[in-house]
């Protein structure tokens, strides 16, 4: 099943992005203003690694200098690496995933606020 283009990332709105970009084992998708951007990448070695990343970029007033604007940015990731050779079928890796996005979605995200507060 491939990537959908436009890839819709869901909020309030909703971003769609379309892609801009694509490799043999690689694509990247962004919105109009590159405000937004969403990088797949698949690496293959002993171990397969498997990156979902979305970027945010914003534009904001430098903290020292208030008449000068400063590019910003966040990044989330989520990376999935297994042996070449995995034993870990899809359906398990899928079902690790949600085990620990569940745990974080937990009482309307408490767990997931908690760990951006830097609780360990």
């Amino acid at each position: 099943m491939a990537i959908p283009d436009p890839f819709i990332v869901q909020g309030d709105p909703d971003v769609n992005l379309v892609q801009i970009g694509a490799g043999p084992s690689s694509s990247t998708y962004s919105n109009e203003d590159a405000s937004y951007k969403v990088l797949i990448d698949h690496v293959y070695g002993k171990r397969t690694r498997r990156k979902i990343q979305i970027r945010k970029a914003a534009i904001t007033p430098s903290p020292t200098q208030p008449d000068i604007n400063i590019p910003l940015g966040m990044t989330v990731e989520l990376l999935f690496d297994v042996p070449a050779n995995s034993a870990f079928s899809i359906a398990s890796q899928k079902e690790l995933f949600l085990m620990l996005t569940n745990s974080l979605d937990a009482n309307s995200y408490e767990y997931l606020d908690s760990f951006l507060a830097g609780s360990y």
